[in-house]
């Protein structure tokens, strides 16, 4: 379903925590799909690491529930991209990745290129109109400034990056700022069937930074440990 087929809310929330989840009635098709790649595809496939099938699954349980955002955590090189990838693959629709900067957009451009029409939005790069946006938060955040400002030009592209589907906030914990979450918010008013899933590598700092007070509910946990048994 497309934005302009979708009543918007009339509250704009500040924090993804505050959205309320889906009424029965309206979790999308989407997750439908999801469900049949995870246990028909990617579980069986047999080549994930341990934990990511796991993560995989409490997604998948998450959002037939209703659920809107949600975040997983596992350790940095344990394979949190690996986890957006499968999610994405079965999930379909136009989608958002959000990053903390360059470096990461290139990382992520790396590991989707081949698989997916990949456009990216940072300083360097303003490639819109793909399947798969990657844009750094700091382009986001210019986005909104311009807008507020008047300028019209730049309504097009905003109308197509945060009308996305499916929005994946990468390395979430950079993004627990008043600023960082309205933005991350404009997503879910903009597009009231989206949905918005963060993965951060950090561990332990969710915590100290209340990811899931301001973020939304931790799926799946793979700590440090437990990563290099």
């Amino acid at each position: 379903m497309t934005v302009a087929e979708t009543e918007r809310p009339q509250t704009l929330y500040r924090r993804p925590i505050d959205v309320p989840p889906f009424e029965r009635g309206e979790i999308p098709d989407n997750v439908k799909h999801l469900r049949d790649h995870v246990y028909d595809v990617a579980i069986p496939r047999g080549d994930l690491r341990r934990g990511q099938g796991e993560a995989l699954e409490e997604t998948v349980r998450f959002l037939e529930q209703g659920g809107r955002v949600a975040y997983v955590e596992q350790a940095s090189g344990y394979g949190k991209s690996r986890w957006m990838e499968e999610v994405g693959i079965g999930y379909g629709g136009r989608q958002v990745y959000v990053t903390p900067g360059e470096t990461a957009s290139s990382n992520l451009e790396g590991k989707l290129a081949g698989k997916k029409d990949v456009g990216r939005v940072d300083k360097d790069h303003q490639d819109t109109g793909h399947e798969v946006t990657i844009i750094t938060m700091q382009s986001l955040q210019s986005i909104s400034r311009d807008l507020a400002k008047g300028r019209k030009e730049r309504v097009k592209d905003a109308r197509f990056i945060f009308g996305a589907d499916i929005i994946f906030a990468d390395e979430v914990h950079h993004y627990l700022t008043p600023k960082g979450l309205e933005i991350l918010c404009v997503f879910l008013h903009m597009n009231p069937k989206s949905i918005m899933l963060g993965a951060s590598a950090t561990e332990g700092y969710n915590s100290v930074k209340n990811a899931e007070q301001q973020f939304g509910k931790c799926l799946h946990r793979v700590g440090l440990a437990e990563a290099v048994e």
